[in-house]
This record gives C-alpha cells, sequence and structure tokens, in this order.
C-alpha cells in the first residue's frame, strides 16, 4: 500500500490542501464498481442548470453505501485544518474531457477526489485566475480541496483525445474545531 500523505501549497494567494493516496487501492477500485450504477446522463441539474457530462445524484453524502468514504473526507478536514467539516452535497462525475465549464461553489471549501483518469492527460483541476488559466494537478486516488469561490473547470483535452474521468466533488462548509 503507498503511504498516505499531505501537502499544502499556496497558489495566487489561496490555500490548496491536498491527500495523496486517500484510499487504499482496494477500496478505490469497490468505490468506483459502487458509484458507476448511480452515474447518469443529466443533462440539467436542479438549481444548478445545464451541466455537460454524466453524474451522479447531488446527494451522495446522504446514501448508506457512500457513508465510510464521506467520513473520512471529514476527518481529513480535522486533521488538515482543524475544521470540522459538514458535508452540503456530493455527486460523482464521468467526463470525457471534451468541455469546459467554469464555475465555482457556494460553500467554504470545493473538494474534489480524483477517483480514475487518464495517466497522462487532465490530472486536475483548472483554475482561472483573473482571466490566467492554470492546471493544478492531482494525481488519482488524491483529494484536493480549495476555496469554494475559485473560478474551475475539468480541463478538456486539447487534442480530442477521449478519456475516462471519474471524480467525486463536494461542497463543504466549516465551523472551527476546539478538539477535546
Amino acid at each position: 500500500m503507498k503511504k498516505l500523505y499531505r501537502t499544502t501549497e499556496e497558489i495566487n494567494g489561496h490555500k490548496f490542501y491536498r491527500t495523496y493516496n486517500f484510499l487504499p487501492e482496494s477500496e478505490r477500485k469497490q468505490l468506483i464498481k459502487e458509484v458507476r450504477p448511480f452515474i447518469v446522463n443529466r443533462p440539467y441539474v436542479k438549481n444548478y442548470g445545464p451541466v455537460p457530462g454524466y453524474n451522479t445524484p447531488d446527494n451522495m453524502q446522504d446514501n448508506p453505501i457512500f457513508k465510510q468514504f464521506h467520513k473520512k473526507v471529514q476527518n481529513e478536514f480535522v486533521r488538515y485544518m482543524n475544521k470540522i467539516a459538514v458535508i452540503e452535497r456530493s455527486w460523482c462525475n464521468r467526463n470525457f474531457g471534451d468541455f469546459t465549464m467554469w464555475h465555482e461553489h457556494p460553500t467554504h471549501y470545493a473538494t474534489v477526489y480524483y477517483l480514475k483518469h487518464h495517466p497522462f492527460f487532465a490530472r486536475g483541476t483548472m483554475f482561472n485566475f483573473d482571466g490566467e488559466e492554470q492546471l493544478i494537478k492531482s494525481p488519482q486516488n488524491c483529494l484536493l480541496t480549495f476555496p469554494g469561490h475559485l473560478l474551475h473547470s475539468v480541463p478538456a483535452t486539447k487534442f480530442g483525445i477521449k478519456f475516462d474521468r471519474y471524480c467525486f466533488a463536494m461542497d463543504v462548509n466549516t465551523f472551527a474545531w476546539s478538539g477535546l
């Protein structure tokens, strides 16, 4: 098993938190199997608008099948930031690198878990910092957390190559943790 480790990086004045090797490989593969039946073509998501690609419902944090996964995400906030995390919405999306959709999240933080992606393409998330696009790279099995107000998108490939990319996305609000 690869060793779990964490990094914090400041990019354009914003903190980005990463947890590498977030799940043991067997748990990551099991999560893919469990989430696949929930992913369907949803061209429009209530309270959000048109969405390309394929998505699960946005309440996966309430599904008992994914309870352990979401608990691990919440535990990272305590370990990493000394904050209690409330996952307001959680969904898994599958896309093929054939679109860009800039958006932000209405919460303190957005968290992306890179469940599966091509080893050479779209390894991360594109951010738009005052008109300058920057790819923040994150490998498969990495949990990336960043301020929810940052404009970002799934990166599109420039060569027309399609690939399978599965990510869990979460809207997260946090509260101070004073410990026990």
